[in-house]
């Protein structure tokens, strides 16, 4: 420990200089990466990161990255699932569209049909009574 007021500010200079220096180099690394993730390549129809669905199996998978002949390695949580074409996969978006058209001209069919069943029982109720 020193009094020397002039000491104390040499090594608060070098010491203030050299956070700088941390900081600079940190800024820096920091805006190359975040570079690097929006120079992201999309070699097929879906970035690396995407939500979709194997047609197959209907399982929802995160795409971990693309291979040079642009299929698409898949993950669920950490496991990998494995590579496939652009065929065997779909957007959850997709996927979510066409499991509510689905849904929706099914639920109308249904819905005819319990009408129908409920005239019906009306109607031998009301005849046989």
């Amino acid at each position: 420990m020193t009094n020397d007021v002039g000491q104390i500010k040499g090594l608060l200079s070098n010491l203030s200089t050299q956070k700088a220096t941390a900081a600079m180099s940190s800024h820096d690394l920091e805006q190359t990466s975040s570079e690097q993730k929006t120079e992201q390549k999309v070699v097929g129809e879906w970035p690396v990161g995407t939500l979709v669905v194997h047609t197959a199996t209907w399982q929802q998978m995160r795409i971990k990255e693309i291979t040079p002949d642009h299929k698409y390695v898949c993950t669920q949580g950490n496991l990998v699932r494995g590579t496939y074409a652009k065929g065997c996969l779909m957007s959850y978006e997709d996927y979510v569209t066409t499991i509510l058209s689905e849904n929706n001209s099914s639920g109308s069919i249904v819905g005819i049909l319990i009408a129908l069943i409920g005239i019906l029982i009306i109607a031998i109720l009301f005849f046989t009574a």
